[in-house]
């Protein structure tokens, strides 16, 4: 099983609109990693799971179309930025299927870090960042595949 960790892009402030999505400048990163996904990862995946809010669900479906994915977009609870991965850790134990979660700091490096056994500390993740993990057997432990910077794909920071 693969499980692919992203962080949402780049999203406008909450000043300029309260819900939050995408900016033009996030909407091209996170469109830019799908296809860099699709040309570099063969990402093969039935399901992305996304943040209720709109930014992380936005992410996940330029992703989708980046990638040129047939995988189902789901509304996930547990996805929140404070939201305890303990949860969502023990569901992911269980799961069989590779899967793509698109969220938030600082979750999604609290749960990069318990998946990996790192005990201080989380994983970094910058906007639109995406970070691979493969589970060989169910109940193994994870193991880091790479984590791909949306610099190196988009020129972003």
């Amino acid at each position: 099983m693969k499980l692919y960790l992203v962080r949402h892009a780049h999203a406008v402030s909450d000043a300029e609109d309260p819900a939050r999505p995408l900016s033009p400048r996030g909407r091209e990163v996170a469109l830019s990693m799908g296809r860099w996904l699709r040309g570099n990862a063969a990402v093969d995946i039935a399901e992305v799971w996304h943040s209720p809010l709109v930014r992380a669900r936005e992410t996940a479906e330029l992703l989708v179309e980046g990638a040129r994915l047939k995988a189902r977009l789901r509304e996930a609870p547990g996805l929140l930025p404070e939201d305890d991965v303990s949860a969502m850790a023990l569901a992911l134990g269980r799961h069989g299927d590779s899967v793509m979660l698109v969220g938030h700091e600082p979750y999604m490096g609290a749960l990069a870090a318990r998946l990996l056994g790192i005990e201080t500390g989380g994983v970094e993740f910058k906007k639109g960042a995406v970070l691979c993990l493969e589970r060989i057997l169910r109940g193994a432990p994870w193991t880091l595949l790479w984590h791909v910077n949306p610099r190196l794909v988009a020129g972003e920071e």
